[in-house]
């Protein structure tokens, strides 16, 4: 069996991530207060699908789009998080 932080997801456009690799992105991107709640971040464009991917496998929520730093070539994200989300605790 292979170790659990090895373990490989497909991003949402295909690369493979390590669950160890969404684990971080998660926690860098996810609120800080709570886990489950709303994601509102910035991050860069190029780190999109690894965040876009790390938020699906915690949250079961899509990564949002709201808006461009095109200036820094940031992207302006939201997600509603796990506790609002299909696996939330309704």
């Amino acid at each position: 069996m292979q170790d659990y932080e090895k373990e490989l997801c497909r991003g949402i456009w295909g690369r493979e991530f390590t669950k160890k690799d969404l684990e971080i992105a998660f926690a860098i991107i996810q609120s800080k207060k709570d886990w489950k709640a709303e994601v509102d971040a910035s991050i860069l464009v190029k780190d999109y699908e690894l965040a876009a991917t790390a938020v699906e496998f915690f949250t079961a929520t899509p990564l949002k789009i709201g808006g461009v730093d095109r200036l820094n070539s940031m992207l302006i994200v939201h997600a509603d998080g796990y506790a609002a989300g299909p696996a939330g605790d309704h």
